[in-house]
């Protein structure tokens, strides 16, 4: 049997799609070009916010007892003394592009040298009381240093020319730019002053040139003159020290080299004190005889 297709005309209302009319695509494209525009106007005052931030974080202030130096990309900027900023408000350009080195250039440190003193124990350290002698000076373990080589009245042998001496050695970096130029110092530790990173460098080598200025001035006294004249010798210690350091640029300034004591050798102090009596003897005979 045939089947019989019948074929009934589309409804054209069925068919009719709403299409947006040219107003609604206009507010539309009105309210997408509104959306881009506020969303474009709150980018670019990000952008401003971050820029002023940026800068603002390179505004830093320089303390009265600081100089500071700028690297920037690792140089120094400026050129001759504008490298150095001066206390007040400066700007530069915050990290990475740039690093501040604040160094405080008034502020005294202080080295205690005592290389050249005889061992002693913490306790014997503390009680701050001289020990006698218990056996011969051991070079391994006592410090000390030379005098020259003058025979004293009352005294024989070689061994009179030995003196313990310690020493208290003040300084600041006066010139930044030489300082930091030629010496090292390490990255610092979170909160962490430059002077005490600076000082793991400083110390030693200002041991080493300060010991040596030592050596070099104290043949040039007497063992008498050496232990009755602290403060020349002091003196001629600072110089010749401020000479080395002068040599090499450091930038360091010497403020004061202080000999707190100069003794002649626990072992020989009974034939230190005769020679002595027979000086003062000599001396009072002599103006006996002049009055």
């Amino acid at each position: 049997m045939a089947h019989t297709h019948e074929h009934h005309p589309t409804d054209p209302e069925s068919q009719n799609v709403s299409l947006p009319t040219f107003d609604e695509l206009d507010a539309a494209g009105q309210s997408l070009t509104n959306a881009l525009r506020v969303s474009f106007t709150i980018l670019k005052v990000i952008m401003v916010l971050l820029i002023v931030l940026f800068a603002v974080s390179g505004i830093f202030r320089v303390q009265p007892d600081e100089e500071a130096l700028v690297l920037q990309f690792g140089r120094l900027r400026g050129e001759g003394e504008q490298r150095i900023l001066q206390p007040g408000l400066k700007f530069a350009f915050p990290e990475p592009i740039s690093e501040v080195i604040r160094i405080p250039v008034q502020r005294v440190q202080t080295l205690e040298l005592n290389s050249f003193w005889y061992f002693e124990t913490e306790q014997e350290r503390l009680s701050q009381r001289p020990r006698p002698a218990t056996g011969p000076l051991n070079p391994l373990q006592d410090g000390y240093c030379l005098t020259r080589n003058d025979q004293e009245t009352g005294l024989s042998g070689t061994d009179y020319n030995i003196v313990h001496s310690r020493w208290t050695i003040t300084y600041l970096i006066r010139s930044p730019i030489d300082f930091f130029e030629t010496i090292y110092v390490r990255p610092r530790n979170p909160g962490e002053d430059f002077l005490e990173a600076a000082a793991e460098t400083v110390d030693p080598l200002l041991e080493s040139l300060a010991s040596n200025a030592i050596v070099t001035t104290m043949v040039k006294y007497s063992i008498d003159e050496a232990v009755r004249s602290l403060s020349d010798i002091a003196f001629d210690v600072q110089e010749t020290l401020q000479r080395k350091l002068d040599e090499i640029s450091s930038g360091l300034e010497i403020d004061a080299v202080r000999a707190d004591r100069i003794v002649w050798p626990r072992q020989v102090d009974a034939a230190f004190q005769e020679s002595n009596r027979a000086r003062q003897e000599s001396e009072q005979v002599r103006i006996d005889a002049l009055s």
